[in-house]
């Protein structure tokens, strides 16, 4: 485990410098992935935009999280309200920063007037693709730790042999990433995202089963694993919609050619 980085005499931490290498690569990957969707005359417009976008969303993300954080415990920031302003990792709340980071990215590019269904094929490949050094990062600090294993491949953490559960989770967003990635050139309008969606719960529905830090609940059932299952059955049910789709534009095309 490597929690932090020397470099020309100064200590950085590995953390939060993979969630900024996170960020870069994602908004990056989420601008390309937008910029090939877009009409060829506004191509470039499209791409600046989403990096615009996600920069705005992160700041915004940011005071969001602290914010949902610091609503956690009222009364203790009503009485010392400056403590708003030290942010720290463990003082930000991730559900409602992502929430905020993404409704703003939102509201920009519908601005911008980029159709919502290529905003959500755009963000789904930036988020996977951040994921990828995200769980790199875990990897290097120890966080999201596996469950002990005699396998030669296990990692030693506190004594322990455990499964490198950071690495498989990166692995496999880098299988999902190539996948979306040319899947994108001939899918419809939000079929990206629900894919991803799909996928994304498959890999929690799987992984979480080698998580040694994880939310149970009475009888030993995961919470992941439970909300993933429920999101990749939500999201198989909406792509049913597009193989309809599908099969009525081929239908239909096929109905052309033979008049």
């Amino acid at each position: 485990m490597m929690p932090v980085i020397q470099f020309l005499g100064f200590t950085i931490p590995t953390g939060p410098l993979f969630a900024v290498l996170a960020f870069v690569l994602g908004s990056e990957l989420g601008a390309r992935a937008l910029g090939r969707v877009a009409p060829p005359n506004q191509r470039p417009q499209w791409r600046e935009a989403f990096g615009t976008g996600s920069f705005l969303a992160l700041a915004a993300g940011l005071v969001g999280a602290r914010l949902g954080y610091a609503l956690q415990y009222l009364p203790l920031y009503l009485a010392a309200p400056g403590m708003l302003l030290s942010i720290r990792p463990g003082t930000l709340a991730p559900i409602p920063g992502m929430l905020v980071a993404g409704l703003v990215l939102i509201i920009y590019l519908r601005w911008r007037r980029v159709p919502l269904a290529f905003i959500a094929d755009a963000a789904a490949i930036g988020v996977v693709g951040g994921l990828i050094v995200w769980y790199v990062g875990q990897y290097s600090t120890g966080a999201d730790y596996g469950t002990p294993t005699v396998l030669p491949w296990g990692v030693d953490l506190w004594g322990t042999a455990r499964h490198p559960v950071q690495i498989y989770a990166a692995v496999l967003q880098a299988a999902i990433l190539l996948f979306l990635w040319r899947y994108q050139a001939t899918a419809l309008p939000g079929e990206t995202f629900w894919l991803a969606a799909a996928l994304l719960g498959l890999e929690t529905l799987l992984l979480d089963a080698f998580r040694a830090d994880v939310q149970t609940w009475i009888g030993g059932i995961r919470v992941g694993q439970v909300s993933a299952l429920a999101v990749m059955l939500a999201a198989l049910y909406v792509l049913s919609f597009y193989v309809r789709r599908r099969k009525a534009r081929h239908v239909a095309v096929g109905s052309t050619v033979y008049e």
